[in-house]
């Protein structure tokens, strides 16, 4: 279970990331609210993806389930993720009185952003991944 602190800091990684994209893609939105709510839903969904990912891969190297094993979860579930952001972004653009751009290429971008944002995590949590100490001959007698 992660202590507190390190629960606070990948929120901020993610608040950080969030701040970073409604930054580059808020003029891409009529409006400056929309922008925030396309960023956050994105996002959200991203870092869900990206978590479950790491979860999936833990499991799998604790249990020593097959290499495919996660990404028999984590496909559909980046799938699913996609579809939700996509129908939350579209309810509030309507709502807004604004027609949404085409669903598959928003689908097809919004699933390649999603699998940017889970490889960038999976990279990442490896480079901080603690490895166990290599046998020395002193300590492997």
């Amino acid at each position: 279970m992660p202590t507190p602190a390190r629960v606070l800091l990948i929120t901020l990684v993610w608040v950080a990331v969030a701040a970073g994209w409604f930054a580059i893609t808020a003029s891409q939105h009529p409006t400056r609210a929309l922008a925030l709510g396309v960023t956050i839903t994105l996002v959200l969904a991203f870092a869900i993806a990206a978590h479950l990912n790491l979860a999936l891969r833990a499991r799998r190297r604790r249990l020593g389930t097959s290499r495919k094993a996660p990404w028999l979860v984590l496909i559909p579930a980046m799938l699913v993720l996609t579809g939700l952001a996509l129908a939350i972004i579209r309810t509030l653009y309507t709502r807004a009185g604004y027609t949404p751009g085409p669903l598959a290429q928003h689908f097809a971008i919004d699933l390649f952003g999603m699998a940017v944002h889970v490889a960038a995590v999976a990279g990442i949590a490896r480079l901080f991944q603690t490895r166990p100490a290599a046998p020395t001959p002193a300590n492997s007698a």
